[in-house]
């Protein structure tokens, strides 16, 4: 597989912008360059940049293990201050994934600028059909991003009406006297905005490049079933010895172990992301369930929490299962693209079969090995907040367990 890289990073590739499904990756990169996280565009500054954010991040984080397991704070307090936690280390770890795996993310967006397939390769029906699903895709992913925005909003003003941080922490300096409250507010309010951004952004670039996986296999199927039958009616045209369906079967297969390839190096950036991605979702709405039900000492930051957070893992279970069930669509275009035509091709026939034998093993995004990433898992999620099997209860009676030992231990 060839890469072709550009030497303007600053600016993507002028077809993209016309493309029904990459487009989508121009939004991303508006919404992740403003925050200097965007892959391509990373350097000595970004990175510089980046360290004092995870920085900010990381002292913010020992402040708020201070306010968890101060004896002063009371449960709600308490559970409001782990579910911010959580919220906080999703964000660093955005930053350091963008960071580290820079290089290998850039070279999975050449990959996706120059080697997959436009989205008119199949004809301006196809394409239109794209663009109305890829339109869908960001619509979902700015739902949930309004969730993520009114956090925003009342973490800013709800802990101005009460006197307290944005982010629920306590410093070993006095944070609520002035000055000092006052510099604390403003800085944890600029990083609240970043973290609502920064968390959305990287959802749709991650969804976004999944998609253009999904809306490749779904390309290749179509593709395969409007040309197949007519390059086998034409057997007799030879080029080089080969008919014109093997050339074509041929250019098929190339793009198959190209999009099997990507997503394995998508999959093996995000299984160990996707994994913590689902238990901090899991701890977050459970937190966020423990506080609207059993507290109900305030509404709007919970509620925004649990919807955003379902909403999130959603939309990442919601393309993980699109991506299995389009990947395996391909075995039944396959079987139902004319093979019979080209029967005394035998070396067509066997490479039609071994494309079957692949494509009936679904390509998926794993949770860490744990489990695949797919709609029976974001169900599985929902059976247990049925059912009763996350019990929050439990796991705040630990915590509380856990804070009054430790001052016991700390007064003796």
């Amino acid at each position: 597989m060839h890469v072709v890289k550009t030497k303007d990073r600053s600016t993507l590739p002028k077809h993209i912008w016309h493309d029904g499904v990459k487009w989508l990756l121009v939004v991303v990169k508006i919404i992740l360059d403003s925050l200097s996280v965007w892959a391509e565009r990373q350097n000595k500054f970004t990175f510089f940049l980046s360290t004092i954010v995870v920085m900010s991040y990381l002292y913010i984080l020992t402040g708020q293990i201070n306010f968890i397991f101060d004896k002063q704070i009371d449960l709600s307090d308490a559970a409001d201050g782990i579910a911010g936690a959580i919220v906080v280390v999703e964000t660093v770890s955005r930053r350091v994934l963008s960071i580290v795996l820079a290089k290998k993310i850039t070279n999975i967006l050449s990959t996706i600028y120059y080697d997959f397939w436009p989205s008119n390769i199949n004809g301006p029906e196809m394409n239109k059909l794209l663009t109305r699903r890829s339109w869908i895709v960001l619509t979902a992913v700015g739902i949930y991003t309004t969730s993520a925005l009114f956090w925003a909003t009342q973490s800013l003003t709800v802990p101005l009406q009460l006197h307290a941080s944005p982010l629920r922490s306590k410093f070993t300096f006095p944070d609520l006297d002035s000055p000092y409250y006052e510099m604390v507010y403003v800085w944890q309010g600029v990083l609240c905005a970043e973290i609502a951004i920064n968390i959305c952004g990287f959802d749709l670039f991650f969804i976004s490049i999944i998609w253009t996986c999904v809306a490749q296999f779904i390309l290749l199927r179509e593709y395969i079933r409007q040309n197949f039958i007519k390059a086998a009616k034409s057997g007799i045209i030879r080029s080089r010895e080969k008919t014109e369906a093997w050339n074509l079967m041929l250019k098929c297969i190339k793009h198959h172990c190209v999009l099997i390839q990507t997503t394995k190096n998508i999959e093996a950036i995000l299984t160990v992301f996707i994994l913590m991605l689902y238990i901090g979702t899991i701890g977050t709405v459970c937190l966020s369930g423990f506080l609207l039900t059993v507290v109900r000492k305030e509404v709007g930051r919970p509620l925004t929490y649990f919807c955003g957070h379902m909403g999130q893992i959603f939309m990442y279970c919601f393309i993980g299962h699109e991506l299995i069930r389009e990947s395996m669509a391909l075995s039944d275009a396959i079987f139902e693209c004319g093979w019979h035509l080209s029967a005394y091709e035998k070396d067509l026939q066997k490479s039609l079969v071994m494309v079957m034998l692949r494509a009936q093993r679904p390509i998926t995004i794993t949770l860490g090995g744990f489990g695949v990433l797919s709609l029976d898992s974001y169900m599985k999620v929902v059976d247990y907040f049925i059912e009763g099997k996350i019990n929050i209860c439990f796991v705040v009676d630990k915590v509380l367990f856990f804070r009054i030992h430790t001052f016991e231990l700390h007064d003796d």
